[in-house]
C-alpha cells in the first residue's frame, strides 16, 4: 500500500527523467547496467571502511535502478531483477570483508537472501524480491553504513525477515489452487 502511494507521487517525475535520458540515448538497459555498476562500486568502498562513500553509492545505485525500471519492458524487468539480487548480495559480502568478525552474520544474511529468492522462484514471482524487500535491505544497509558496529545485529534481523518472507511465499504458493 505504501509502495503504491509512493509510486503514485514519484512515477511522474521519474517518467520525465526517463524521457530526457532516452533523448540522450540512455535506455532502460543502459540505466540498469549503470545501477549495477554503481552498486558494485559500493562493495570496495564498504570493504575498505569508506562507509559514507558506500552509502552514497548504494543510494545512487537505487535511484538509477528506479529510473531504469520506469517504463522497462519484460526483458529489462528480468534483467533488473537479476541485477537487484547481485547488488543486494554484494553489500553483506563487503561488510564481511571489512570486519571478518561479521562474516557469520553476513553469511546467514546471504543464505537468507538466497532462500528468499528461491522461494520467489517456487512461488512463480517475477522478481526475487518485492520492492518493499529491496527497500528494507537498502534501509538496513544504510543504517549499517552509518553505524558499522551494528551490522551483525542488523544482518541477523534481516536474515530472519528473509526466512519469514520465504516461508510466507512458499505457504502462499501451496495455498493457491493451481499449485
Amino acid at each position: 500500500m505504501a509502495g503504491f502511494a509512493l509510486n503514485k507521487w514519484i512515477r511522474p517525475s521519474l517518467e520525465g527523467t526517463v524521457a530526457r535520458l532516452a533523448a540522450l540515448g540512455l535506455g532502460p538497459t543502459a540505466l540498469l547496467v549503470a545501477s549495477l555498476v554503481i552498486g558494485l562500486t559500493a562493495l570496495p568502498s564498504v570493504a575498505t571502511g569508506r562507509f559514507w562513500l558506500g552509502l552514497t553509492l548504494i543510494l545512487l545505485s537505487r535511484a538509477v535502478a528506479a529510473i531504469g525500471g520506469t517504463n522497462a519492458g519484460a526483458r529489462e524487468a528480468r534483467l533488473g531483477a537479476a541485477f537487484e539480487l547481485i547488488f543486494v548480495a554484494s553489500i553483506p559480502f563487503a561488510f564481511a570483508l571489512n570486519d571478518p568478525t561479521c562474516a557469520l552474520a553476513a553469511s546467514l544474511l546471504l543464505f537468507g537472501l538466497i532462500v528468499a529468492g528461491a522461494a520467489s522462484q517456487f512461488a512463480n514471482v517475477d522478481h526475487p524480491f518485492a520492492a518493499s524487500d529491496v527497500a528494507l535491505c537498502v534501509a538496513a544497509y544504510a543504517i549499517s553504513c552509518l553505524r558499522p558496529q551494528w551490522f551483525a545485529l542488523i544482518a541477523y534481523i534481516l536474515a530472519v525477515f528473509c526466512f519469514i518472507a520465504a516461508g510466507a511465499r512458499i505457504a502462499l504458493a501451496f495455498s493457491r489452487s493451481d499449485a
